[in-house]
């Protein structure tokens, strides 16, 4: 038995609150190389509770690619008993949104580092309006344990200098304690970024500097210890041409100093970029790149090729292909090493009608050492959904994933297959019912055998009913 409700308190300011809730996903995450990682994979919110208002935890400045990802991902609240959310405004000018959750973790998480059995998420985030698109703008996050903490208190603000301009920056602090046998770690993030955009010219400009203690459990983070400086300047044309509409030409540089090693690591691309018709577009790019690991440098360059086209009304295609070098990732001194391969994937997405909607995904990755090319791994993951909408109140879909780790230092893994069946009635927004199925299939990894063997089912069943007063 769960419950949620919602409450205005004022016409501007919002209560959330959800006792042990089924927070079940309606739609499983889609496969994603899990193989070779550095750092963990970055999952999208999908969950009602979190997803509904998501956009107010946004922060200042940064890249898709910037190191640490975001400051607030409720991902990591994985599997609550209680939580309440609090937002909107207070006056004109302020903003106001805060979470806290009491999560309960996973009997593995508890046996292996002594956490205790619940965690304390709390999330705070302030933001106060100035001219404009302008503001200035406060966070904590917090994560409590039986035997220790994570804490990140920090500021960020964007001023718009003018129509084309921006200038954001961050400033964080992190207090971290992972268990009684450890020692509190300090450190900070600081981030400074300037944005300039007109349809002739992008220019985009940063410094961040990230503590080597510096830490976040409520956030993504990908690597901490570094200072980096970036630039990158995109000239933009307008051919007069009946078929290509813009041509842009982008050149980017990025220094960064690995602290923990004090090695220097170089990112530099080249990218040329052609906007078609039909929303279409071709990409190269082209980068001479390194990476630190383990106090090791490694050589990391590269040739990507991209294109998209919405070919017709009814059909869309994506399509990416990149070749470079590589590193194996091996977290352990002297056992890393340089390699190289192929990245590769392809969308399509067909709707004959309102009512039917076809998407299918390839994802495909390998690598292979450098010395002598013998193979490392090689994985790939196919991808099918099919939606149909009978009529405004109920629809159904069907989910395959295909995912073939085929070989992996030297192992060869079982091929996986998962199936999920859903059914959705929605009689009004707030008020739905879903029944669902969904199933796993693995085979063997023997010379001989072919079939498939169902190794895990489940079903649920899911009811939602808003009542207004």
């Amino acid at each position: 038995m769960s419950l949620t409700t919602k409450y205005g308190l004022t016409s501007d300011f919002i209560f959330d609150g959800t006792y042990n809730p089924d927070f079940s996903q309606i739609e499983s995450d889609a496969g994603q190389v899990d193989v070779n990682l550095r750092s963990a994979l970055f999952f999208s919110e999908k969950r009602p509770f979190f997803l509904e208002g998501a956009e107010n935890f946004n922060f200042a400045g940064g890249t898709f690619n910037d190191p640490l990802g975001a400051i607030i991902h409720t991902r990591t609240i994985v599997d609550p008993i209680a939580g309440i959310k609090l937002s909107g405004k207070l006056g004109k000018k302020n903003f106001l949104a805060a979470i806290d959750a009491l999560d309960e973790l996973s009997t593995n998480t508890v046996g292996i580092v002594n956490q205790g059995k619940y965690a304390h998420t709390s999330i705070a985030r302030y933001k106060r309006a100035l001219s404009g698109d302008s503001y200035l703008g406060a966070v904590y996050t917090g994560r409590e344990i039986k035997n220790g903490f994570n804490r990140v208190l920090g500021s960020d603000g964007q001023l718009r200098i003018n129509e084309s301009s921006i200038l954001s920056y961050q400033v964080l602090a992190s207090n971290n304690k992972e268990n009684t046998n450890t020692e509190k770690a300090r450190g900070h993030a600081l981030g400074l970024d300037y944005f300039y955009n007109t349809s002739k010219l992008d220019i985009n400009l940063g410094l961040q500097d990230l503590a080597t203690d510096f830490d976040t459990k409520i956030g993504y983070l990908t690597r901490n210890g570094l200072s980096r400086i970036r630039a990158e300047v995109t000239p933009k044309f307008y051919p007069k041409h009946s078929f290509i509409r813009r041509v842009d030409f982008g050149i980017s540089s990025a220094q960064i100093k690995d602290k923990p090693s004090e090695l220097y690591e170089t990112d530099n691309t080249l990218l040329l970029r052609f906007f078609l018709r039909k929303n279409g577009s071709v990409s190269l790019r082209a980068n001479y790149s390194t990476e630190v690991f383990f106090g090791d440098k490694y050589k990391t360059s590269g040739v990507n090729i991209s294109g998209s086209s919405q070919l017709t009304k009814q059909f869309f295609f994506r399509l990416t292909y990149q070749y470079g070098q590589k590193i194996r990732y091996i977290f352990e001194p002297d056992s890393s090493y340089q390699g190289k391969g192929s990245d590769a994937s392809a969308e399509f997405t067909y709707q004959p009608s309102d009512k039917l909607n076809m998407n299918f995904s390839l994802r495909y990755s390998d690598l292979f050492r450098s010395t002598n090319s013998e193979k490392t791994f090689d994985t790939t993951i196919l991808r099918g959904r099919l939606t149909y909408q009978l009529n405004r109140y109920l629809f159904l879909r069907v989910i395959a994933e295909h995912n073939d780790n085929a070989i992996f230092d030297r192992i060869r893994f079982p091929k996986r297959l998962k199936t999920d069946f859903l059914a959705s009635f929605t009689y009004i927004p707030g008020t739905v019912l879903h029944f669902g199925y969904g199933s796993i299939y693995e085979k063997n990894a023997l010379p001989n055998d072919d079939g498939f063997a169902e190794t895990r089912r489940g079903f649920f069943a899911k009811a939602s009913y808003l009542w207004r007063l």
